[in-house]
């Protein structure tokens, strides 16, 4: 059984031994514990944005990370998500060399800021959004709005990934060797992670799109600029921990989005909330 823990659960792994204690023994239990890129991108934002905290412990965060899932990691391919064994701090060094964190930030602050307005516009229109985040995951897909929105990306579908695979930053991959072009008749509906499972790169521009729906409809969105760019990262955790068998979390907007998405798209992993005191205990009841 795999386990993917979120960022916020390493960090407070270094001062709650008790998480600690239960990893050592879930994995004793054949428990697998694997991390991803998403991870080590967060230590390097931190590291950038000259986080204190960070600085000091980022060969503490990197170790523990090492410690717990055994330098087992979740990567991307040309198919699936495949595991592969290598040390956090490899991967670190490969996040240095491909920094991405000025255009992540732009992208999260234009994403913000159009979504706060779009959200603006439709509660001046009808109230009954400022509630949008008290629906129930399983509920939310059947909204007309949110309803009519995938309608409308599936009827503009292929010009869309026309776009995409016209898009300079796929030019840059594919200079690298790295084809992210989609299929053309790729449409959004409910129940299809079993055909994208195999592919990465669908999985990867579904589950994006699907993340921002919720967003500029304001379901569980973040309320400022700076969680709103970390919110990119949490959308690239949802997509590897898809491998995963349980994903643990401590954000509960996070964890609401994610929900929502593995429902619509009918992923198999199991989305647990944990609160900050009780990481532990949740833990160990999954054995």
């Amino acid at each position: 059984m795999d386990f993917y823990l979120d960022h916020n659960i390493y960090i407070y792994s270094l001062t709650d031994k008790s998480i600690v204690s239960a990893v050592e023994l879930l994995k004793k239990k054949c428990v697998n514990f694997c991390y991803s890129p998403a991870h080590i991108e967060e230590v390097y934002k931190a590291l950038k944005n000259e986080d204190n905290n960070y600085l000091e412990n980022k060969k503490n965060i990197l170790l523990q990370i090492s410690k717990f899932t055994d330098d087992m990691e979740y990567l991307p391919s040309i198919a699936s998500i495949i595991m592969k064994k290598e040390s956090p701090f490899i991967c670190y060094e490969r996040v240095v060399k491909n920094d991405t964190t000025k255009r992540i930030e732009a992208d999260g602050k234009h994403k913000y800021k159009v979504d706060k307005e779009h959200y603006k516009q439709i509660c001046d229109k009808d109230k009954k959004y400022q509630n949008i985040s008290n629906i129930e995951f399983d509920k939310i897909w059947k909204y007309e709005d949110v309803v009519n929105v995938i309608s409308q990306l599936n009827a503009n579908m292929k010009d869309i990934i026309i776009k995409h695979n016209n898009s300079y930053e796929n030019s840059v991959f594919k200079l690298l060797g790295i084809d992210k072009d989609l299929p053309e008749d790729l449409t959004i509906y409910s129940g299809m992670y079993s055909k994208i499972k195999n592919s990465h790169k669908a999985l990867e521009f579904i589950i994006e799109i699907l993340f921002r729906i919720l967003n500029i409809y304001g379901y569980n969105a973040e309320k400022k600029e700076n969680t709103t760019i970390s919110g990119i990262h949490d959308v690239s955790h949802a997509i590897y921990a898809t491998k995963a068998d349980k994903l643990f979390t401590v954000d509960r907007k996070f964890y609401n989005k994610c929900k929502a998405v593995y429902y619509f798209l009918q992923v198999d992993t199991e989305v647990i909330l944990c609160n900050k005191d009780n990481i532990s205990r949740i833990l160990m009841s999954y054995t």
